[in-house]
């Protein structure tokens, strides 16, 4: 069994690594696309050419079909040594985002419902973009966020995907506190708090909840529960009154692109668990033997 020195000396690294993204071969890697997303057979590699905004309360699937299409169509590009950043700046503007935060230059929704997010070239914007990419790393391969897709280290620039819309009485999914449920073991387990969390960064994706903008993600310095409790607050205010979606939770969609999330999560839970009881033993040992 890992003893209590190891663990103390793993959660340390774990610590450190969110202020290493930018060391030697960082930017080698900013070029190439971040891939967990499960790859699926037999699928056309197609873009989307339509500016047209799809109504996401209806067609969720066809978004995140989409969004598929165009990272496999990039995937394609980066096999032919083809800049994909090249690509990427080249597509069509579908949205500009309004009232973003003061670290972000500009939001757009590009083709392929790719949110395209340039941050400002200063101190805080440096900071928060990496902060964001770190951050979105950690959370591939679970539902409830953002996928990262690449970043751009030189200009700042992060791409992923679209989340949907803000969530409001019209669109909060019947099963929002269970899927809030999941998102606070994710980031408990993750040790993520984006510090942020509220409303304005809590979207919507047909009948799954999103949580967006990870810039000033800080390791617990402010609980995580305690966030999740605020969020929850907020989101009761008008619960009672929404008109929830009228359909069945969208799997073919959890599985289609998180197929072992769950799996994974519950992994990382047992080891987690197993952290903290150790951590526990060994502070109360050390506060025993100092009476």
């Amino acid at each position: 069994m890992t003893n209590i020195y190891q663990l103390l000396y793993l959660q340390k690294l774990q610590q450190q690594r969110s202020l290493k993204i930018f060391k030697e071969g960082h930017n080698k890697d900013s070029n190439k696309l971040i891939t967990s997303i499960q790859a699926v057979k037999n699928k056309n590699i197609l873009i989307n050419n339509s500016t047209k905004i799809i109504d996401i309360n209806e067609n969720p699937d066809l978004i995140r079909e989409i969004q598929y299409k165009t990272i496999q169509n990039l995937i394609e590009l980066q096999k032919n040594n083809i800049n994909i950043h090249e690509y990427l700046n080249k597509l069509k503007v579908i949205k500009t985002f309004s009232n973003v935060h003061e670290g972000s230059q500009k939001v757009e929704l590009i083709e392929g419902y790719i949110v395209k997010k340039k941050c400002q070239q200063t101190s805080l914007g440096n900071f928060l973009f990496s902060n964001e990419v770190n951050t979105l790393k950690r959370l591939q391969g679970f539902p409830y966020f953002p996928h990262l897709i690449s970043f751009d280290t030189d200009k700042l620039i992060i791409y992923m995907t679209y989340c949907g819309e803000t969530i409001s009485n019209k669109n909060l999914p019947q099963d929002w506190e269970n899927q809030m449920s999941n998102i606070s073991r994710i980031l408990t387990v993750l040790n993520i708090n984006s510090n942020d969390m509220s409303i304005r960064n809590t979207c919507c994706l047909g009948d799954e909840l999103k949580i967006i903008d990870f810039g000033l993600n800080t390791q617990f310095k402010k609980p995580i529960n305690e966030s999740i409790m605020d969020l929850t607050r907020q989101i009761n205010v008008f619960s009672n009154s929404s008109n929830n979606i009228n359909q069945e939770l969208n799997y073919k969609s959890y599985k289609l692109y998180y197929p072992n999330w769950e799996k994974e999560l519950q992994r990382k839970e047992e080891l987690f668990n197993t952290q903290t009881k150790l951590l526990k033993e060994y502070y109360k040992k050390i506060k025993k033997q100092r009476k």
